[in-house]
């Protein structure tokens, strides 16, 4: 058999496999967007967040944490308002440690937290749908503590 006719049958199946290959990477690019879609579906609820992580102080007021549920104790908060509660609690604010002290907390996470626990004391507050929101609202808050401290 003439060279040329071995390189076209090899060539085919190589074809073949570059092809499905890029079938397949286009298939994984596809799913990996479903997977951060879903990621994003799946982050905790406020209350799960609360339950493991910010009851160990909040339950009791312990180190200064406005207890769970107490009007009186969140009511100064509730009117900073959300974005700097979340931004706060991301960052660490007073005696309590960033993101509760567990670092594997997302923003969108903590959001949910904050509203869970600002709303059982009276605020009426609903969680950012995505994390670009919550994104938008850091920003927000950062923007309005800059503002403020330059005022004091």
């Amino acid at each position: 058999m003439p060279a040329m006719a071995w390189r076209k049958l090899l060539l085919v199946p190589v074809i073949g496999l570059l092809t499905a290959c890029s079938d397949s990477v286009s298939q994984v690019a596809a799913d990996a967007e479903v997977v951060d879609a879903s990621v994003q579906l799946r982050a905790r609820s406020g209350e799960m967040v609360y339950q493991h992580v910010c009851m160990a102080c909040h339950a009791t007021g312990v180190n200064e944490a406005p207890k769970f549920g107490d009007r009186t104790d969140w009511a100064e908060l509730i009117e900073e308002g959300y974005g700097i509660l979340v931004y706060e609690s991301i960052k660490g604010e007073g005696m309590m440690p960033p993101r509760g002290g567990d670092i594997s907390v997302t923003d969108m996470e903590m959001a949910n937290a904050v509203a869970y626990m600002a709303n059982a004391a009276g605020a009426d507050w609903v969680a950012p749908g995505s994390e670009e929101e919550v994104q938008s609202m850091l920003k927000q808050a950062e923007i309005e503590l800059s503002l403020h401290h330059g005022e004091d």
